[in-house]
């Protein structure tokens, strides 16, 4: 605090300490004169019931307003003081905006740390606000000056025709910020949402639409495009929520396809030509009518069933038409042969994505990845892949005869080598693997994993969880005795299981490490025992070696789950 403000502190004290003073002068110079009262009537001839009528009628409610007056000033006194003393009224008010920002739009449970449903983080949002609202008078005046908290606007299952006093609340409170439409429904809205929305559509700069049915979603889309000016919003997030595992445990071979009404395709084309940011999960559209503008920089695709093979490389050809895109997910897509192909297709035409810089494939099947590396030009962009089992087999439709010509999908297990030839079509970046949380047997061998690693000669960063490190992957990794292995600068170790830390020691001595996460424990086998004895790796020699040589070391709880493990975070904006 500077010189100044100190002295204007010191000047409010002493005007305070003055006043209070002749408070105190005045109470004793009354309470003189209530002493003296009794004598005073006596020697005035006052009448009994006069007396009584005057204190009950004027002193009695004055003597309660004094006492409630001076109930407020102990505890604004005392909250004045609190708030002087706490180390969060030390922080500039732009520092306590941005830390609320990250507390209240956070999107994990702050319980269990799990990702929140959509429509539950919303109301969990405006709780969170409501809770740091009630705090203190200095927190209170700083969330209601931080429009960007009342930003969002939900439209909710429990209150699809959104009032009108608390939106204009939040209107108010949001001031020139951009606002962020949250719709979140089981089912169509009762009435259409499109009056009272049209006065404030151009002010929206995101929209998520979460609903548990493809009809849901398609109204509530076609509501939106009925504004036909779609200039001011630049992200739009689509997603199905209803979900059972992998989508092929059913007789459907493509995700529910959104087609918006006809009258409204051109509306729809300038929307998509409007958008920087496009989600979509759980969902399709008809992707050979579609085409992405000069805009669109981010673009992810989750849970999709895509149909064949051949519907992937439609979007992808229309994704070719974003040539300004970055950042490109496809996160669980799932495509597969047709009954009527053969085994090898001809290779589709490569596309180019001059801008593209980080490019995220996680748990595909193999000819899915297969399409993707063959279709999508090498280049300077950053690639993470993310394989699963899955990505050891290969989707093949057959229709079932016997059970009324249904589709019935058959996944064939690839032979490894074919693996490796296709992760030699591009540069791989990052790789990530998940041991699963069944049983400890690894779904990729040694032999596999070596294999696998070998042929990623651009590798940098290794992110494996859950995962049984005995002697035999230690030593598979160790560049000694394999020198075509990648030299690896990051390696993330979470919820793995050691079995001799000093051959893991040695085997990272290897590499040229600039960053280690590490998370799990020190297994130690009892002979004969009935269970193995898991040591903490806290005041292991690794751990302390670590410490001493690698310049970014960070050492995690055993249970830390990281972010991106099955599925990359979804988020709304």
């Amino acid at each position: 605090m500077s010189a100044s403000n100190y002295h204007l502190s010191s000047s409010a004290i002493k005007r305070l300490e003055e006043s209070s003073a002749s408070l105190v002068v005045a109470i004793k110079s009354h309470l003189s004169m209530c002493q003296t009262l009794a004598a005073d009537l006596l020697r005035d001839g006052a009448k009994p019931e006069e007396v009584a009528a005057s204190i009950d009628s004027t002193l009695e409610p004055a003597y309660t307003a004094m006492s409630h007056h001076l109930d407020e000033v102990r505890y604004t006194i005392k909250r004045t003081r609190n708030e002087f003393t706490s180390p969060v009224f030390r922080f500039p008010p732009e520092v306590m905006s941005k830390i609320f920002e990250n507390a209240v739009f956070d999107p994990r449970d702050s319980k269990t740390s799990n990702l929140l449903p959509i429509s539950q983080h919303i109301w969990v949002i405006y709780r969170r606000l409501h809770e740091l609202f009630g705090v203190c008078s200095t927190w209170r005046n700083i969330i209601l000056s931080t429009g960007v908290l009342w930003s969002i606007i939900p439209i909710e299952e429990d209150m699809p025709t959104p009032r009108s006093d608390l939106f204009e609340l939040r209107l108010k409170r949001a001031g020139e910020n951009k606002l962020y439409l949250a719709v979140a429904l089981d089912s169509s809205p009762a009435v259409d949402l499109s009056n009272f929305l049209i006065p404030h559509y151009n002010r929206f700069h995101a929209i998520s639409i979460s609903a548990n049915d493809e009809a849901t979603i398609t109204s509530t889309l076609n509501m939106l495009l009925r504004q036909k000016n779609h200039r001011s919003l630049s992200q739009l997030s689509i997603q199905l929520e209803s979900w059972s595992g992998r989508m092929y445990n059913d007789n459907e071979t493509t995700s529910a396809c959104v087609v918006p009404d006809k009258s409204l395709e051109t509306s729809f084309k300038d929307l998509i030509g409007e958008l920087t940011v496009f989600r979509i999960s759980r969902i399709t559209f008809h992707w050979d009518t579609m085409s992405f503008s000069t805009r669109l920089v981010e673009l992810r695709i989750d849970h999709a069933k895509l149909g064949t093979d051949d519907m992937l490389v439609q979007f992808m050809q229309a994704l070719s038409s974003a040539s300004e895109l970055r950042d490109l997910k496809i996160l669980c897509v799932e495509t597969h042969h047709p009954n009527h192909a053969a085994s090898d297709t001809v290779t589709p035409l490569p596309v180019t994505f001059p801008k593209l810089q980080s490019l995220y494939i996680q748990d595909v099947y193999f000819n899915t990845l297969k399409t993707l590396l063959s279709m999508v030009t090498p280049g300077s962009h950053h690639l993470t892949l993310d394989v699963t089992d899955a990505t050891l087999t290969h989707a093949d439709l057959q229709v079932d005869h016997n059970n009324g010509d249904l589709p019935n999908l058959l996944l064939n297990c690839i032979n490894i080598t074919d693996l490796y030839t296709i992760l030699r079509l591009n540069p791989v970046h990052t790789l990530m693997v998940w041991g699963g949380s069944g049983s400890d047997e690894p779904w990729l061998s040694g032999s596999a994993f070596l294999g696998l690693l070998e042929a990623m000669p651009t590798l940098e960063t290794l992110k494996m969880h859950h995962w049984h490190f005995d002697e035999g992957i230690q030593t598979d990794l160790n560049r000694r005795t394999h020198p075509q292995l990648p030299q690896l600068k990051n390696l993330h170790l979470t919820s793995v299981s050691i079995s001799n830390p000093n051959i893991l020691r040695d085997m990272m001595a290897t590499h040229p490490l600039r960053q280690v996460v590490l998370g799990g424990t020190i297994v130690h086998a009892h002979t004969g025992g009935p269970s193995d004895y898991h040591e903490p790796l806290q005041e292991s020699s690794l751990v302390q070696w670590l410490e001493g040589n690698v310049p970014d070391f960070c050492l995690v709880d055993s249970a830390y789950f990281p972010p991106g493990f099955i599925l990359d975070e979804w988020r709304q904006w």
